[in-house]
């Protein structure tokens, strides 16, 4: 396996998918390729099975009693998400487009909950901006100004300013998005005339080795970069200029006026006086990468933010098993790859995200076959590891009085209030739920307190259809009675 994962990395395009169908196919693992999962089937209890639609619109229902695993490569190209959870507008990704938090959300609406730990594998290829040309058109862009921000030269944010240690940057070539992420997803990298004249006369790594004393051995940077010399910049440069991501002047200070960074004048003089001096005083960089930008004309080059994959997700306990509000564990619902919460913040380390999607997809799978060969101990061990391993909504020692609480629905949040009598619930009223409740959602709302009224207990079977709002109304009522037991 190890000897075909190799192989499987030196192949693109066809060829590597047809090692991967090789894998899969000495597995034995049955496929059902152009089919989506849109549903997961769940009895409120564990997850039994998902509902899948082909290409053509066939529904098909898969029943998988033993375990689902879920690995939907995580969001990349949600928008909606990406804001969520990031506080940025968009992440220009080089992901599949598929790639929209699809398995994320069957496992919310399974009852799964989001963690707490996002970050973004960043595009290790240098710059990127949507104003191009060739912007996407092959993998990096054709624009050799993209480059120059894998140099550890200057990097500015909006305001003009330096945010990061540029010197990492080139080392790990991108690897270090938590910075990029908090400025809000543009960058701008900052050169002068003198160091545009060099890279044209050498390859990228010959520049890195003599100027910066440094041979940046990250594989992205070896493959693609190293013996490029930027030769056609200065026909990059009118490009770039004329759609708006590249702005010239002769001095600093009309370069600010251009660009519209306030503070990068004076920003870039006192970087050129810790050149002189050797030492980085504000973000400690290796002081081989400190060389002045001080040879006009002077050039400043928007980036938008981009990157390989979203990292973050579904919550899980230590062995990928997905987790409910309460921390309990979702019988069946195992999380691998970019759809689990297994991220380290920030991203500074080379494969990261291959490492965890390999390993947690290695986990996922023990544990779910751990789980065919015996159900019930299974569930019972890891049932007695859940920080609440009882229902205790069934213990009948609440506190008379009427409570009102907050459900967290779908689409909306809405007020529920439970009335306490006799250490009974006796009454459960859900108001302000017509944004939640459109369609189906309804049903929830109708028929769920009735049902909990009848068990005295949360611990109820959902309404089918209506599981994420079926959810909601059991884990606030849950909430209610646990802050209320005599």
């Amino acid at each position: 396996m190890i000897l075909l994962r190799e192989q499987v990395y030196k192949e693109s395009g066809p060829k590597r998918a047809a090692q991967f169908q090789k894998m899969v196919d000495q597995a034995g693992v049955k496929q059902l390729w152009s089919t989506k999962v849109i549903k997961i089937l769940s009895n409120d209890h564990e997850v039994t099975g998902v509902i899948a639609q082909t290409e053509d619109g066939k529904l098909v229902q898969v029943n998988a009693k033993d375990g689902v695993i879920i690995c939907g490569g995580g969001f990349l190209h949600n928008d909606q998400m990406i804001q969520r959870y990031y506080g940025i507008p968009k992440v220009y990704g080089y992901a599949n487009a598929f790639v929209d938090g699809s398995g994320i959300k069957l496992a919310q609406e399974a009852g799964a909950q989001m963690g707490k730990n996002f970050t973004i594998a960043m595009n290790e290829g240098g710059g990127v901006n949507h104003k191009s040309a060739t912007f996407m058109k092959t993998l990096w862009g054709d624009n050799s100004l993209f480059r120059i921000a894998l140099l550890g030269g200057v990097i500015v944010n909006n305001h003009g300013l330096r945010f990061v240690d540029e010197a990492e940057l080139c080392k790990r070539t991108m690897y270090n998005s938590e910075p990029l992420i908090r400025e809000g997803g543009k960058f701008y990298s900052v050169v002068d005339q003198g160091t545009l004249d060099i890279l044209k006369t050498m390859t990228l790594d010959q520049y890195t080795q003599k100027y910066l004393k440094t041979k940046v051995t990250a594989p992205m940077f070896v493959m693609a970069f190293a013996n490029q010399i930027l030769k056609n910049v200065d026909q990059d440069i009118k490009k770039a200029e004329s759609e708006g991501w590249c702005w010239q002047a002769d001095t600093l200070e009309e370069l600010e006026q251009k660009s519209h960074l306030t503070n990068l004048s004076k920003e870039i003089q006192h970087y050129n006086q810790m050149c002189q001096q050797g030492e980085d005083t504000e973000l400690f960089k290796d002081p081989n990468f400190l060389n002045p930008i001080n040879k006009g004309p002077f050039y400043v080059i928007e980036n938008d933010f981009s990157g390989w994959v979203t990292q973050g997700g579904i919550k899980t306990n230590g062995v990928c098993c997905a987790l409910n509000k309460f921390n309990q564990v979702i019988n069946g619902l195992f999380i691998a790859g970019a759809d689990g919460d297994f991220w380290g913040v920030p991203y500074l380390v080379g494969g990261t995200a291959n490492g965890f999607s390999l390993a947690s997809g290695y986990i996922a799978g023990t544990q779910c076959y751990q789980r065919v060969l015996d159900k019930a101990k299974y569930d019972q061990e890891m049932k007695a590891n859940d920080q609440y391993s009882t229902d205790n909504s069934s213990t009948n020692e609440w506190k008379d009085g009427t409570y009102d609480t907050i459900a967290h629905g779908r689409n909306a949040d809405f007020d529920i209030e439970v009335g306490i009598k006799d250490h009974q619930i006796k009454q459960i009223k859900i108001s302000d739920h017509n944004s939640e409740s459109k369609g189906i959602g309804s049903k929830a709302v109708a028929e769920l307190p009735s049902r909990i009224i009848k068990a005295q207990s949360t611990n109820v079977d959902a309404i089918s259809g209506a599981t994420v709002t079926s959810n909601a109304i059991k884990y606030a009522i849950r909430d209610v009675l646990d802050k209320n037991r005599d």
